[in-house]
């Protein structure tokens, strides 16, 4: 029974608040939204993705090219020597697959400026003349098919097309990666500078104990168990004045990558051969974009950059092999907007300089006898054919020029049978002019195999009087 009373007291109470609140009911009248969807009908079939300024950011920054900032879009693929954990100490901008296409079928792009390599995209190598082969072809030392290795700190987002681009993009069969460098700040001048280190001390590593010894004695690039890298990136930006507005950076990746100058296969003998070479990978960026704005309706942007790298490499069988390959180069671009009655009219014109070049200390290849005395400091073959070399490589330049006008006129969307259209029509003039040369003369022996006379214990004949 005392049950039953506190019950029916507290449904009373609560019916008792609901009746006050009733009373105290008023209605309001919201303002209208409006919702507004994408309703082209072409949209569903095209494919892509875009990353932001804030996703940028929130990306750890690694060496800071843009196609590393792509890993995050489900539709981009990377090669299994690219995520290798054995050659930290590169910086080259990664290779990669859009939807299963070939790398070298990608078109890139930088503030709608093309900047592909067509030098050797492939990677196959330069067909280096060393000792009359192809030292390229086994040594992995080639192109890239981003002709330049931008820093992402200047872009402001990247986009990443994949089926059913539109003809505007041109010169691709794969997918198109799209970057955007950013347009300065207005909140009035601002100065940045910061400063990246890694190196082999900062990085933990996981080894097969059977693996260990080879790769602390590592000659060859493929395996990098010390490695030492720099970024420093700075920038200034502003406004003049309501019109004008620059923006300048400047950034530069440095990699040191310390290895045995011979193979240890080479130990013949008793030689020692644990000289040490110190390999380099150097990438400089240098970019300067203005905007001037004369009127509401038209916009002039004028694009410069300056982006080379330079990357060292040794021949690990042979002594004074040091060389050089020399990439990248320099862009400029002039870009107008006007703003018409009928749409956006874009207009367009870029020329572009870019180099896949070799720099060798020698031009020269020779193979010698083994000689205990001279002759001794990395000996190849079997006993008792022992046999050295040296030398580098021969030096050739070979250069990209490209000199291309694009006008792009995108109308206004019209409204026809319930259904929205939008129309563009352009052109897109292009100027390309490859060479390759070999630069001066290169001289080099045949193979010192066992055709060749051994002198050792024998005396040569006198001549006759």
């Amino acid at each position: 029974m005392k049950k039953y009373l506190v019950l029916s007291l507290c449904l009373s109470l609560v019916l008792a608040d609901e009746a006050a609140l009733s009373d105290n009911i008023k209605s309001y009248e919201l303002e209208a939204s409006e919702i507004t969807a994408n309703l082209d009908e072409t949209s569903k079939y095209q494919s892509g993705s875009s990353i932001n300024k804030d996703a940028l950011n929130a990306q750890p920054s690694g060496n800071g090219d843009i196609t590393s900032t792509l890993k995050i879009l489900p539709n981009v693929q990377y090669s299994n020597a690219q995520l290798s954990s054995n050659t930290p100490g590169e910086i080259d901008a990664a290779n990669i697959s859009i939807s299963g296409g070939l790398f070298y079928q990608n078109n890139f792009m930088l503030d709608g400026f093309n900047m592909n390599n067509d030098l050797d995209p492939i990677g196959n190598g330069l067909a280096i003349l060393h000792g009359g082969a192809n030292l390229t072809a086994s040594s992995g030392v080639g192109g890239r098919s981003q002709g330049f290795n931008i820093n992402s700190s200047l872009i402001e987002s990247i986009t990443v097309l994949d089926s059913n681009i539109g003809a505007a993009y041109g010169g691709f069969t794969g997918g198109v990666v799209s970057a955007n460098i950013r347009n300065p700040r207005l909140d009035g001048w601002h100065f940045d500078v910061s400063y990246q280190y890694t190196s082999n001390k900062l990085t933990s590593y996981h080894t097969d104990e059977r693996l260990k010894e080879a790769l602390e004695n590592s000659d060859s690039v493929n395996f990098q168990p010390k490695f030492y890298k720099h970024l420093v990136k700075a920038s200034l930006e502003g406004w003049a004045n309501e019109k004008f507005g620059i923006i300048g950076a400047f950034s530069t990746t440095r990699s040191y990558i310390p290895l045995n100058a011979y193979s240890t296969a080479m130990q013949k003998a008793g030689i020692s051969i644990y000289d040490k070479v110190n390999l380099k990978r150097i990438s400089d960026n240098y970019y300067l974009k203005a905007i001037y704005n004369p009127t509401d309706r038209f916009s002039l942007e004028a694009n410069f950059g300056y982006l080379p790298q330079t990357n060292t490499y040794f021949n690990n069988t042979a002594k004074d092999s040091y060389y050089s390959l020399e990439s990248g180069g320099y862009q400029a671009g002039l870009k107008g907007n006007l703003e018409l009655g009928l749409g956006l009219w874009v207009n367009s014109l870029s020329y572009q300089f870019l180099e896949n070049s070799i720099r060798s200390d020698k031009n020269y290849w020779l193979n010698w006898r083994y000689s205990a005395d001279d002759k001794n400091w990395a000996a190849s073959g079997t006993s008792p054919n022992y046999y050295v070399m040296e030398g580098g490589t021969a030096n050739i330049d070979s250069i990209q020029q490209g000199l291309n006008y694009k006008s792009d006129m995108k109308f206004k969307a019209l409204n026809f049978l319930k259904m929205e259209h939008k129309f563009n029509v352009g052109i897109d003039l292009g100027y390309q002019f490859i060479s390759r040369e070999i630069l001066g003369d290169y001289y080099y022996s045949p193979s010192a195999n066992s055709a060749i006379a051994n002198l050792n214990n024998s005396s040569c004949q006198q001549g006759g009087g």
